[in-house]
């Protein structure tokens, strides 16, 4: 029902932080749009404990995983780890929990359609 590609960034060319990149338009609409609400609510539930752009991005290049995929698909960068406080944070163990229920509470919300 719903595709989660989980990443860190790395190089100086990303900007630290929590960041959703959604299918760039080549796509079905009705997969972006329920893209774009799977992304949002990811993004409502990192915000509360670690920097996340709101923002919804659109990636720069085809990424073949969000392009191809017959179901709502993003791809969530958890940080950069070149950045020593994203890869402290994605460190440790309690952090590590947080994030995997923010995108299991995100993913079963999308399901339920809340």
């Amino acid at each position: 029902d719903l595709f989660i590609s989980i990443h860190m960034a790395a190089g100086t060319e990303f900007q630290s932080g929590f960041q959703v990149i959604l299918p760039n338009s080549e796509i079905s609409q009705r997969l972006i749009a329920s893209a774009q609400t799977a992304g949002s609510m990811l993004v409502a539930r990192l915000k509360n404990w670690y920097t996340t752009r709101e923002e919804l991005l659109q990636p720069k290049q085809n990424i073949y995983v969000l392009n191809n995929s017959t179901v709502p698909a993003i791809l969530l960068h958890c940080g950069n780890i070149s950045d020593a406080k994203d890869l402290a944070f994605v460190s440790d163990p309690a952090n590590q929990e947080k994030m995997a229920r923010a995108i299991l509470e995100a993913a079963a919300a999308f399901g339920k359609g809340k």
